[in-house]
């Protein structure tokens, strides 16, 4: 059997008696147009259909028969160990999850999300079934991937956009009613009023840029930024979520400054989402504090917070769509580091434990030759 695909390992990945005793299944999967991979009792690939080779085969032409299919789809955590199950986010992934719920009861379907090693994210609702035959050397399970990104993705910047407008254009309304009751010009109205119109605005570009940051859209316009003046601006953009929940926020100043050289929006976007994740993270009277250091020939700002992350919450971090906040959130920590590592070389990571709290990094070159101006 040979695949549109080219070449006969991608239509045909399947040997002997496994071939025999599957070729049902693996012929109905070449007219399937969702993802589906035949999987042995150790978890690795034997067979993958085109639509599943389209998505994810390599592009140097070696095949994906003998790896797992977090390695094959390059999932971040079983790229290191080159396989699946082994890691400790593994227990909480829906394609490991189906997989135990089919060998207990026969099949198991469950949603899947999956952070690459590269930045990328991707959504799968995933059956697993086993084939009704007699293999010898071991039991086939067939894997079925459907792509719910569209759905998904649609849903929860729905709801993420209706939030956060919502509540903006509340705001708006009201300070508007005041100032029609108080017959007045007050000052101090007009500012909250200018105030909560710049957020409606920062929302709503918010989100387009989360949309074209994934479509690979966004433009970056580099040029020399001050780390005191950035944190400073960032503090400032989101010092009324702070004095709402009677929070501290600490700016961190170095004695002797330097500047580096990025796209000041974007990088504001980023700091401004890891300190929106650290507020929204916090209790009342806690203190949540910025800062930067250099460390060869790199910028490294930081984001603290008191609260230590839940083992569950630390595995998932980043995943596009996670979130602890209720459904139809999630975007914070996965547009930052989207933001950060595809578009301004930048590095995003966390440490989160007693007695320090957790606290989120990113690091950016100092420059594109990587000296300090």
């Amino acid at each position: 059997m040979t695949s549109e695909n080219g070449g006969s390992d991608r239509g045909a990945c399947l040997e002997g008696s496994v071939l025999d005793a599957c070729c049902s299944s693996s012929a109905v999967a070449e007219l399937v147009a969702d993802r589906f991979v035949l999987i042995d009792e150790r978890l690795k690939i034997v067979y993958a259909n085109p639509a599943f080779w389209a998505a994810h085969g390599p592009a140097s032409g070696t095949t994906v028969i003998g790896d797992s299919l977090g390695v094959a789809l390059k999932c971040r955590h079983a790229a290191a160990r080159q396989s699946c199950g082994t890691a400790e986010a593994c227990l909480t992934c829906g394609w490991f999850q189906a997989v135990q719920a089919c060998r207990a009861m026969g099949s198991g379907k469950q949603d899947c999300r999956i952070l690459t090693a590269h930045g990328e994210a991707v959504d799968f609702a995933v059956t697993v079934h086993p084939v009704r035959a007699a293999v010898p050397g071991g039991a086939v399970w067939a894997c079925s991937l459907t792509d719910t990104y569209a759905q998904k993705r649609l849903r929860v910047l729905e709801k993420v956009f209706f939030h956060d407008v919502t509540n903006l254009a509340i705001a708006i309304r009201g300070i508007t009613e005041l100032l029609d009751e108080s017959g007045e010009d007050i000052p101090s109205l007009h500012e909250m009023l200018h105030a909560s119109a710049c957020k409606l605005v920062d929302s709503i570009d918010r989100l387009r840029t989360l949309r074209t940051a994934e479509s690979g859209d966004v433009r970056v316009w580099y040029s020399p930024q001050a780390p005191d003046e950035l944190m400073q601006a960032v503090a400032k953009r989101y010092q009324e979520e702070t004095a709402a929940r009677c929070l501290k926020i600490e700016v961190e100043q170095q004695r002797q400054g330097f500047q580096f050289e990025t796209d000041q929006e974007l990088f504001l976007l980023v700091l401004g989402e890891l300190l929106l994740n650290a507020v929204e993270a916090s209790s009342r009277g806690e203190q949540v504090s910025l800062g930067y250091s250099a460390d060869g020939g790199r910028a490294v700002f930081h984001v603290r917070n008191p609260a230590v992350l839940e083992p569950y919450v630390r595995t998932h971090v980043f995943e596009r769509s996670f979130t602890t906040k209720g459904a139809g959130r999630g975007v914070g920590t996965y547009l930052a580091k989207l933001i950060a590592e595809r578009y301004l070389k930048g590095t995003v990571w966390f440490t989160s434990q007693e007695p320090e709290g957790t606290t989120f990094y990113v690091s950016y070159p100092a420059s594109a030759s990587g000296s300090w101006s």
